[in-house]
Formats: structure tokens, sequence, C-alpha cells
């Protein structure tokens, strides 16, 4: 059965038979082409932006979305050391969002991914729960402390935008945008 998010992407004008279904088991693919690796016949050879994914804003979308994602590091080449930091991101904004933004009432969100041809995969989460700028005001986080002895929150937050290589949050329109890029960083596989 495929998932939401690889049906998007399908219907989009993917060819989803082009390469392996993304997802944990399939790994994100080889890396970016170079002297020592040829380009593969999906890789992108320049800008490129895939299908956007629409969720209802609840934790059991979270499948779809690292659906989703996994298919964007593999396009983008970034490598599974950074694909897992992309997912990893993204995840833990979209919980955020879920549960402290929305607070249990009905709500959606829109991912949209692409790259830019040259290893980097940038994802704009939007949704309408409450404003909140995740990087504004963060607490630092107490990593000295043992777990029993650190305050409870910021932990998801504080990885979610360390995971990532750039991070910029903005409002717009009743809608709060967040768009994270991720790039393969030295002596990541």
């Amino acid at each position: 059965m495929m998932s939401d998010a690889w049906a998007h992407a399908s219907a989009a004008g993917r060819d989803p038979g082009r390469g392996p279904r993304p997802g944990p088991a399939a790994g994100f693919g080889p890396g970016p082409a170079g002297p020592d690796r040829p380009q593969e016949p999906d890789e992108p050879d320049g800008p490129w932006q895939c299908a956007t994914l629409f969720v209802a804003a609840a934790l059991d979308s979270l499948g779809a979305i690292a659906d989703y994602v996994g298919f964007l590091a593999h396009r983008g080449g970034v490598g599974p050391d950074a694909g897992l930091r992309l997912r990893l991101a993204v995840e833990e904004l979209v919980a955020n969002t879920v549960v402290h933004g929305y607070g249990g009432d009905p709500g959606w969100l829109v991912i949209t991914g692409g790259g830019d041809g040259r290893g980097d995969v940038t994802v704009r989460l939007r949704d309408s729960a409450r404003p909140f700028d995740p990087a504004a005001g963060r607490p630092a986080v107490a990593l000295d402390l043992p777990v029993g002895r650190r305050p409870v929150g910021g932990l998801g937050i504080h990885l979610a935008l360390t995971s990532a290589d750039d991070y910029h949050y903005e409002h717009v329109h009743g809608e709060n945008r967040s768009t994270l890029t991720v790039r393969r960083r030295e002596g990541e596989s």
C-alpha cells in the first residue's frame, strides 16, 4: 500500500518506479554525484521542488511525513546522516505544532520540500496554529545535568534547530512558516 506522501509525489508527475520507495528501510540514497560517483538517472541536476504534502495536524500523520521527508532526502542526495537529521527536525517541529500549537484542536499542516541541486534539501512547514517562533527566546537546554534533574521542556526544539543547518521562521497571513535546510556535513555518510 502506498503512503499518502508517495501518492502525492506520484500524482504530481513523479515516477515512483524510478527508485526505491523512500523510508527507513530504503535509506536516503548514495549522496551527491561527483568524481567518485556518477550521477544517477533520478538525481536532480539543478534546483527542484517536490509535490506538496497536506496532512491533518495529528501525531498519526507522522508516518506520512517521515515518508515524504525520506523521499526529499533521497531525491536531494544528502546522504543518510543528513536525511536523519532532517527527519528529526521536521518530526520535532510537527509534534510541537500538533501538541502545543493546536493543543488538540483540529488543524492542518502543509509541507513542501525541494533542493538546490547541489546537495541542500529545504523543507517549509506551514500551519495555522497560534503564532510560535521556535527559535525566539528558547531557554538553554541543560545538557550537562543528569536527565532526572533537567527542567522539562525545550529539548525537542533544541534537537530540531541544531539538526538543521539553516532555520528561518515567519508569521505571515495568519500562518506559521518554518523553513529549514540540511546539507551533508563533513564526515557524514
